[in-house]
């Protein structure tokens, strides 16, 4: 059995090598959402906060990076056949990343990034998102040399996570909870009868 453990072991480490090599990602994975939510390598980094960008003259969701990024912008499509892009991604080369998400019609988006779009600045590049409505997000690597928005030595890749469902608050836990505990509780009774 210990045996066994060992060769599922080493196969799961050389399977997730291989396929994090397969994807190109040979740096740190940063994972960005427009509720502020940040991880490094699936480990919580530093929450977004509202920040003024000099550029658009808007203030939007504004991520602190561990390292300057390229200056430029990674304009994100809802798909390979869409001619206008929903989001938009700005590094100012100073360590700050921007994130600008277009206006959604529903009135209980709590996205901090849906501010509009700006006018998108040079350099730039397109990405498309993947993933269905609600679930969906776009992976960006930045080239191996400089220029280019994001770019870093440590050749990081970037996942841009769109139209994020927030986590429900801790009423609705505990109403959905109660539910759950008196549907039970009925059920049981039921049987007994």
């Amino acid at each position: 059995m210990k045996r066994l453990m060992k060769v599922l072991l080493v196969s799961g480490f050389t399977s997730a090598a291989a396929l994090t090599a397969a994807l190109g990602q040979t740096g740190p994975l940063f994972s960005f959402d427009e509720l502020g939510h940040m991880t490094i390598n699936g480990a919580v980094g530093p929450p977004g906060v509202l920040g003024f960008e000099t550029n658009s003259g808007m203030t939007t969701l504004c991520y602190h990076l561990p390292f300057a990024g390229g200056f430029g912008d990674v304009l994100i499509f809802e798909g390979t056949t869409s001619q206008t892009n929903s989001d938009l991604i700005r590094f100012n080369g100073q360590g700050l990343m921007y994130f600008f998400s277009d206006r959604d019609v529903n009135t209980n988006d709590v996205s901090l990034a849906d501010v509009g779009l700006p006018l998108p600045i040079t350099p730039s590049s397109a990405i498309f998102e993947t993933g269905v409505e609600g679930a969906n997000f776009s992976m960006w690597t930045p080239g191996e040399a400089p220029p280019g928005p994001g770019f870093d030595p440590s050749r990081p890749t970037y996942k841009f996570i769109s139209d994020v469902v927030p986590e429900p608050g801790t009423a609705t836990l505990a109403c959905l909870g109660g539910g759950l505990l008196l549907l039970l509780t009925s059920r049981r009774r039921d049987r007994r009868h």
